[in-house]
């Protein structure tokens, strides 16, 4: 068994200097406009650093959905006045994607749909999407539910007897 001891121990912290963001700075190929990027990134440059600043502009940049990557690389050295720059690497996303998908349903039938999407259309990570839904929708179940409906006519005919003369 060890005995019991106690220690005592005297802990300086010293902090460091309190960091600002400093310029943005992209690397990776890219069709996005340069200016666009920062823009869209929205990093404060000159105020005080914070990490959820950074993720956040991380974040901006990837719901724009032009870039299949984005990484925020902080620099090694701090520039003078207390100054931290920043790197985004990116990586851009194709440009086109289409797709399609179907749905069943017992009450409408199949129906289909299909799309076609522009990432960065004009340069700046804008995006056009156009849908298509064509209108006629195959019925699948309407024998079934024709059968299920109360039998009711749908025209009421009635003959007379003709008679080329009047009789009272």
């Amino acid at each position: 068994r060890v005995p019991d001891a106690t220690l005592a121990a005297t802990l300086r912290l010293r902090p460091g200097p309190r960091l600002r963001f400093g310029e943005l700075t992209v690397k990776g190929e890219s069709d996005v406009r340069l200016r666009r990027i920062v823009k869209i990134a929205g990093l404060p440059t000159g105020e005080v650093y914070s990490q959820e600043q950074l993720d956040l502009a991380a974040t901006r940049l990837r719901r724009t959905g032009a870039f299949s990557s984005v990484a925020m690389i902080e620099a090694e050295q701090i520039t003078a006045p207390d100054v931290l720059p920043i790197t985004a690497q990116i990586t851009d996303a194709p440009k086109r994607r289409f797709g399609f998908g179907g749905e069943l349903s017992s009450l409408e039938g199949l129906s289909v749909s299909t799309y076609w999407l522009h990432r960065n259309l004009l340069g700046g990570a804008e995006s056009l999407r156009v849908e298509a839904i064509p209108a006629a929708r195959i019925i699948v179940l309407a024998p079934v539910l024709n059968a299920l409906r109360p039998l009711t006519p749908t025209r009421i005919s009635t003959r007379w007897p003709r008679s080329n003369s009047l009789t009272r």
